[in-house]
């Protein structure tokens, strides 16, 4: 299992970062590996050694990264709720709360910060 930080600074809103067992956390048993609860402040994330069988036989470095992917997942989300734009980003789709344009930036987001460092743009 990952080492979270107990804490995250969102946009100046405090968010605690949660790791739970998918058996303990009803939202975490139906199928979803990590959520943001923008009410109570909160990122849940699922201990990736309490998934079913198939994740168990990922090795402990899989395991880190797949928890910190979804860690990241949930801090994009809770960036775009906090800029007021999770809601409001259209009538009809909600572009800010769209699944695969979050995974991209979750997944892409260790690559950019590496790139704007070696450009010195950081």
């Amino acid at each position: 299992m990952a080492k979270f930080a107990d804490k995250v600074n969102i946009l100046n809103t405090i968010y605690t970062i949660v790791v739970k067992n998918e058996c303990d956390d009803e939202r975490l048993k139906n199928s979803t590996s990590a959520y943001c609860n923008y009410y109570k402040r909160q990122i849940v994330v699922c201990n990736g050694k309490s998934l079913p069988d198939a994740y168990n036989e990922y090795d402990e470095a899989s395991v880190d990264a797949y928890e910190k992917v979804n860690l990241r997942h949930e801090i994009v989300h809770a960036f775009l709720h906090e800029s007021g734009l999770s809601f409001n980003s259209l009538p009809c789709s909600c572009w800010a709360k769209n699944e695969e344009m979050v995974d991209w930036f979750a997944f892409q987001s260790p690559k950019l910060f590496d790139a704007f460092m070696q450009a010195g743009a950081i």
